[in-house]
């Protein structure tokens, strides 16, 4: 390691660790926190050199020390975010809620511009300390961020909105559920914003607002999704809707991976249960489209495969 000799590669700190498992000496301790001295920080965002110099730090202490001295040397430093997140978990471990919380509103703080997924890290944190602590009111605030925000990075979204459900009173839910799919949709890019609302529809299985969410938002994917859920109730308007999708749609689409795709869909407005509707659909293509072999190549095999 001081002759750099496996410097640029794994090996250059690998060894750093091994010698620090094999200490015995006040001399070979010195020896390795010198070492790791000569290691600065570089003044970029993220600086992995200097992040890594202070684990080794951290693990030469606890080889060596006791576990005060490590959380010692942890707060020191607690831009390093390992380190943050070990005296939050500590803190929570030891139900010390107040140093836990402010560590992570400072994470928050530090890292919200440049580091948006770990900012989200520490309200994750600030999560579980608001559910420990009773704090209904954060836990609903942080609850919808997560769920509208569509953070999956540590729960899937549907974590979130029955963590909401379970909080807020039974009278006020069906208006908290509107109010959140307007907003949903206020501040969506698009018209719409298709998937976080029918998901919303399905969990509360509003089976009539999701077809009428289809309707005015179909696709063919779209429409695939929603069969287990319409397909008792609206096979015929889900196969009509992959008619004049399939219909709108080959005009400007040609290749046999585009053409496999549109008897995927024929296959499945059959399978709705209107094959006269899908091998009507079938010879009208191979009429309208009689100059493209390909599509009449995988229209004559469509009811072939399964």
């Amino acid at each position: 390691f001081e002759a750099q000799t496996m410097k640029g590669w794994d090996w250059h700190t690998d060894l750093i660790q091994m010698a620090i498992s094999m200490v015995k000496t006040e001399g070979e301790k010195e020896r390795i926190r010198t070492d790791l001295e000569q290691i600065k920080p570089n003044g970029k965002d993220w600086d992995w050199e200097y992040r890594t110099a202070q684990k080794l730090k951290l693990q030469l202490i606890r080889q060596t020390e006791d576990e005060d001295a490590a959380i010692r040397f942890m707060e020191s430093n607690p831009d390093n975010p390992d380190f943050r997140k070990g005296l939050i978990e500590q803190a929570i471990r030891i139900k010390d809620y107040d140093k836990a919380e402010q560590l992570a509103n400072e994470g928050v703080i530090k890292d919200e511009d440049r580091f948006p997924g770990l900012a989200n890290d520490w309200r994750d944190y600030l999560l579980q300390i608001y559910q420990a602590t009773h704090n209904t009111e954060k836990t609903i605030s942080l609850a919808r961020y997560f769920f509208t925000q569509g953070c999956g990075r540590h729960q899937p979204r549907k974590f979130y909105y029955m963590l909401l459900k379970s909080i807020i009173p039974q009278t006020q839910w069906k208006k908290y559920v509107n109010q959140l799919i307007a907003d949903i949709n206020r501040n969506s890019h698009k018209d719409i914003n298709y998937s976080y609302t029918a998901e919303i529809y399905i969990w509360e299985e509003e089976w009539d607002k999701l077809f009428k969410l289809l309707q005015k938002y179909p696709n063919f994917y779209r429409i695939e999704e929603a069969e287990k859920y319409l397909a008792d109730k609206h096979a015929e308007e889900l196969a009509t809707m992959y008619r004049k999708l399939i219909i709108d749609y080959l005009p400007n689409n040609m290749g046999r991976d585009h053409y496999q795709m549109v008897c995927k869909y024929i296959r499945r407005i059959a399978k709705l249960g209107y094959k006269p509707m899908a091998l009507e659909l079938t010879e009208q293509l191979k009429t309208q489209y009689r100059n493209r072999r390909a599509l009449l190549d995988e229209l004559s095999r469509c009811f072939l495969i399964n």
